[in-house]
């Protein structure tokens, strides 16, 4: 069952969401590294963590706040595509270089998303 989360963000960046990455007809390049966002068929659930990873490392580590809770951030829905695909690399990224310590990780479900 697809999340308002997801529908949300399908609608805004214009691709559409996939529950199994590695379904029946897909081919493990077309979400490699090397494939530009432009190209990508789809996204998934590990790409809109990779995006609420990117903003929350933003806010609370490129800012400086000192919020100890992530649940008090605001996550604002991508602006375009290019926007959450740029926020989905730096999230990857940031995520196996810098890992959050601090900052509880917690559900999609239970970050505060903006209204669209």
């Amino acid at each position: 069952m697809k999340s308002s989360i997801f529908s949300t963000i399908e609608r805004i960046i214009g691709t559409p969401y996939a529950e199994d990455p590695l379904g029946e007809g897909s081919v493990c390049f077309e979400s490699g590294d090397e494939v530009r966002a432009e190209f990508l068929p789809q996204f998934t659930a590990y790409d809109v963590v990779n995006y609420a990873y990117g903003i929350l490392y933003q806010l609370h580590y490129a800012e400086n706040e000192g919020i100890g809770s992530v649940s008090v951030l605001k996550i604002p829905y991508p602006s375009n595509a290019d926007f959450f695909w740029q926020c989905c690399a730096i999230g990857k990224k940031m995520r196996f270089e810098h890992p959050i310590g601090e900052m509880e990780l917690i559900s999609l479900s239970e970050l505060n998303w903006e209204n669209a």
